[in-house]
């Protein structure tokens, strides 16, 4: 069993982005993908600038190949950033097929954005990804 969870300290937050091989930056806020055992399985890394939410990382933490948690992690920052009252959200990392799982499409300029508009309003939204029903 594992828990998807905001990362509360900056600290912890570095110590999680090293272990996920990603950058570390103190002015983003991130959530972690973590096994009961305290096992880090993934960390999301984002930030609130504006009317935009803007997600930089998602990912696996090396050597862990679970597509659930990190979606989930995905879906909850995601939801975080809806309940912020922010319903434009773009991903400015790699595109892969787990954030077009999550949502992401890309606009008319090849940028990966997602309307948060209604998002979490019915239960499917937004299910009809690449990867089919979730």
């Amino acid at each position: 069993m594992y828990k998807v969870k905001p990362i509360r300290t900056k600290e912890e937050q570095e110590r999680i982005c090293l272990l996920c091989d990603t950058e570390y930056d103190a002015d983003e806020l991130a959530y972690a993908a973590v096994e009961e055992d305290g096992t880090v399985l993934g960390v999301c890394r984002f930030a609130l600038k504006g009317d935009e939410g803007i997600m930089y990382e998602l990912k696996n933490a090396p050597g862990i190949d679970d597509f659930e948690p990190v979606y989930i992690m995905g879906r909850a920052t995601l939801s975080f950033i809806d309940l912020c009252g922010i319903k434009k959200a773009r991903f400015a990392g790699k595109d892969t097929p787990l954030v077009r799982a999550v949502g992401f499409k890309p606009d008319e300029n090849g940028v990966l954005t997602l309307d948060l508009t209604g998002f979490f309003e019915h239960k499917c939204h937004g299910q009809d990804s690449e990867l089919g029903q979730a």
